[in-house]
């Protein structure tokens, strides 16, 4: 309690730029500096200056009249104007829990910060910057292991790095089994960043059985960076075929987040399937249609010829599942949430409505 109030009490200051941005800084910090030091490392500022220093206590305190009513802008504001140690504080308060979305949004603008504060000390050799930084997160608390996960983006080039710059499978497999949520974000954001198909299993089970919100939705945003295709398929059996309950709604939640239209296929089908009896078929591949040889018919001293295609299947035919109530309820919300569209509060409803849709299509 003591650290938390020496820390709010600490970090009201915020540097202006010169570029007209607000960064968080230590009264230390003079006008003109080119480097920012505060709690969390050091900011190295490459085309602008410190023009002034502001205490921004008031602005703290009308902001937080509105983190309750409306958290995104509250979060929005805080980053906007370097007020940094409010996300701080808020991230590291599990006392007081968030919605799935205001978390994930609360760890990706420390995240974002995390990209620009080097927590390592000066004389750190460039190879060894990388096995620190995530050396560090499983010792960190939540928002300093968002900010960790920042600078390891920051410092990994993408795909494109070097093995000895950047992380292995081997570590990324290791975290996003870790007993921690914020090891197991952080392994899903990166795999993403060094675009490691080899993930795609593994963050599959974490998008679908984790129960930390930060971890399992890392998850599910990093596979649709990998293969929004792909991700889509694999959500969708686990709505049709998986055992759990709990995971078919997690995979509708996903296929409903994903903003893909194609999505609403498996959603519809869901709740068509919910006012059927089992026997229905689900099918997720692809097929390819190949020219095999012509049929040449003579007419008239003209040569036509005929195509013969025949079609290449590749994929799998999955029986639904029974779908229950519950979950035929969160697909009808899932695809209120990609169409825009409020047919009814029935299956009848949106069975109707997609028929119509199809027609007119």
């Amino acid at each position: 309690m003591l650290s938390t109030l020496l820390l709010s009490a600490f970090l009201q200051h915020t540097a202006l730029l010169s570029t007209g941005e607000r960064i968080p800084c230590t009264k230390n910090t003079q006008v003109g500096d080119s480097m920012i030091e505060n709690p969390w490392g050091r900011i190295h500022l490459t085309d602008s200056s410190v023009l002034s220093i502001h205490h921004g206590a008031k602005e703290v305190q009308m902001l937080r009249a509105i983190r309750n009513t409306d958290f995104p802008a509250w979060v929005k504001r805080c980053s906007d104007r370097g007020h940094i140690s409010e996300l701080v504080l808020r991230a590291n308060n599990p006392a007081d829990p968030l919605d799935d979305d205001s978390w994930n949004l609360l760890l990706s603008s420390l995240e974002q910060w995390g990209k620009r504060i080097d927590p390592l000390p000066i004389k750190t050799r460039s190879k060894d910057r990388i096995s620190k930084l995530w050396a560090a997160i499983p010792r960190a608390e939540t928002a300093q292991a968002a900010l960790l996960s920042g600078r390891l983006l920051a410092e990994i080039s993408g795909p494109q790095a070097a093995p000895k710059n950047r992380l292995t499978l081997t570590d990324l497999r290791r975290g996003i089994r870790h007993k921690k949520a914020t090891v197991r974000r952080a392994a899903s954001i990166l795999a993403a960043h060094q675009l490691e198909s080899d993930m795609m299993r593994p963050m599959l089970g974490t998008s679908l059985e984790d129960k930390s919100p930060s971890a399992y939705m890392a998850s599910a945003k990093s596979m649709l960076t990998l293969d929004p295709d792909r991700s889509l398929s694999l959500w969708s059996q686990s709505l049709f075929r998986d055992s759990s309950t709990q995971n078919r709604l997690r995979a509708v939640q996903h296929l409903a987040s994903s903003g893909k239209s194609q999505a609403m296929d498996s959603l519809i089908l869901a709740i068509g399937a919910a006012r059927r009896a089992p026997g229905r078929f689900a099918f997720f591949g692809k097929q390819v249609s190949l020219v095999t040889d012509f049929d040449v018919e003579v007419a008239q001293a003209a040569s036509i010829a005929d195509p013969v295609t025949n079609v290449i299947t590749e994929g799998s035919v999955l029986e639904v599942r029974i779908i229950s109530t519950r979950v035929s309820r969160a697909a009808m919300k899932g695809m209120h949430r990609l169409s825009g569209e409020d047919p009814g509060s029935t299956e009848e409803d949106w069975l109707r409505w997609w028929r119509e849709k199809k027609i007119g299509d």
